[in-house]
């Protein structure tokens, strides 16, 4: 991991926690062909909540965010690539030689 990819998974998980408050739409993608997010080959989950809590634990290293009645985990040292754009964040993983994951954080 390189120190400015460092300085964005800081920054964009800081960013994520000064969102505590606000409406959060999560799309999380599942693919079991790894990096293709086509409907046939991905399983997709959406969640829309206010969010309570946002932190990452560094046993394990898995972020979590909360609100009243949703739990969302996801692992942070497996991240791939990072991107946010205004009021949106794109986190893409791969799981294993064959399963991605691709996870939108969507403020609304």
């Amino acid at each position: 991991m390189t120190e400015e990819f460092k300085d964005i998974l800081v920054d964009s998980f800081q960013w994520l926690g000064d969102q505590v408050g606000q409406n959060v739409k999560i799309i999380d993608r599942l693919t079991t062909v790894k990096g293709n997010y086509d409907r046939h080959f991905t399983r997709t989950s959406q969640y829309k909540f206010i969010i309570e809590h946002f932190g990452v634990r560094f046993s394990g290293a898995v972020g979590m965010i909360s609100g009243k009645e949703v739990h969302f985990e996801f692992k942070t040292d497996i991240i791939k690539r990072i991107e946010r754009k205004k009021d949106r964040l794109e986190i893409s993983s791969d799981l294993d030689v064959n399963t991605s994951r691709l996870i939108i954080f969507e403020i609304i």
